[in-house]
């Protein structure tokens, strides 16, 4: 039978470390390293008692847009939920009206809109996120602006 493995029980010993509360992670020498070729958004992330997830930018559309998707394993999760509104990064003071959903297992919780001119495009809502919980962020914009780009993230401590 061939190894699950190429790596030997030192290097994941190595690789791996345990929190206080007993959830693995990998290292910061190891995390930085990864850090360097993988990309880090669309996914939910924890390095040690923390968490984050991130979408990356997108552009203004008026299609509703799934922007991040995952599903929580048996942690609680307490953070914050932030969004930015639509705004041409060449033209700062060029907006675009946005809304942005956020979804517990299909239930929408939480949403926040955005009109043009708004001097702040950055909005932050408290989260706590349950256990086995599947999170949907979904946006839409007033129009289609390819040089409008918007993001949204949730970073937070794992309880």
């Amino acid at each position: 039978m061939a190894p699950i493995s190429s790596y030997t029980e030192k290097q994941v010993k190595d690789l791996i470390k345990t929190s206080e509360s007993g959830m693995p992670y990998p290292d910061s020498t190891t995390q930085s390293t990864r850090n360097l070729t993988v990309d880090q958004t669309g996914q939910l992330h924890f390095i040690k008692d923390k968490f984050y997830a991130y979408s990356g930018s997108f552009p203004a559309s008026t299609t509703t847009t799934t922007r991040l998707e995952f599903t929580t394993n048996s942690q609680t999760l307490e953070g914050t939920w932030h969004f930015t509104g639509n705004v041409a990064l060449a033209a700062p003071n060029n907006d675009e009206g946005a809304t942005c959903m956020l979804y517990f297992n299909d239930v929408l919780i939480a949403h926040q809109k955005f009109y043009q001119g708004e001097p702040n495009s950055l909005s932050s809502v408290p989260v706590i996120i349950p256990p086995f919980t599947r999170v949907t962020i979904q946006s839409d914009a007033n129009d289609n602006q390819a040089d409008r780009v918007a993001t949204t993230s949730i970073i937070g401590n794992v309880l």
